[in-house]
């Protein structure tokens, strides 16, 4: 429709962006199409970062050291690994309860290719 989409803030969110892409494209074509998690992999940092400052912020509102590298480090790791959890089960039941306008439900490859990753970091993401 022409309407911009801002870039989106978490890995939730552009799995949420990526699936309505998908729906869209498959309303306007026959046949499959294919994805690869390379483009959503850097989402996953930024979401890291935003819930690395969100623990550094609850540590600081209730009188904890906001220097304790490795417990930030813990609970951010395992809030980032929910947020992915979240965002695959997002595409999954998306595509799975799809049914485009021409009447049939999408068919969809993703691939992960790691050496499609910019970085190390991306990398080590996907595994």
């Amino acid at each position: 429709s022409g309407t911009l989409i801002e870039k989106p803030h978490s890995f939730s969110t552009a799995c949420n962006v990526a699936t309505q892409i998908i729906a869209q494209v498959s309303s306007n074509q026959y046949g499959g199409q294919s994805i690869t998690l390379s483009h959503l992999a850097p989402f996953v940092d930024i979401s890291r970062q935003k819930i690395r400052a969100e623990v550094i912020e609850e540590f600081d509102m209730v009188g904890l050291d906001t220097e304790a590298e490795a417990e930030i480090a813990a609970i951010t790791e395992k809030r980032v690994r929910a947020e992915v959890k979240r965002g695959v089960q997002t595409i999954q039941y998306q595509v799975n309860t799809l049914l485009t306008t021409n009447g049939q439900a999408p068919f969809l490859s993703v691939n992960m290719y790691l050496n499609e990753a910019k970085n190390e970091r991306e990398k080590e993401i996907r595994r």
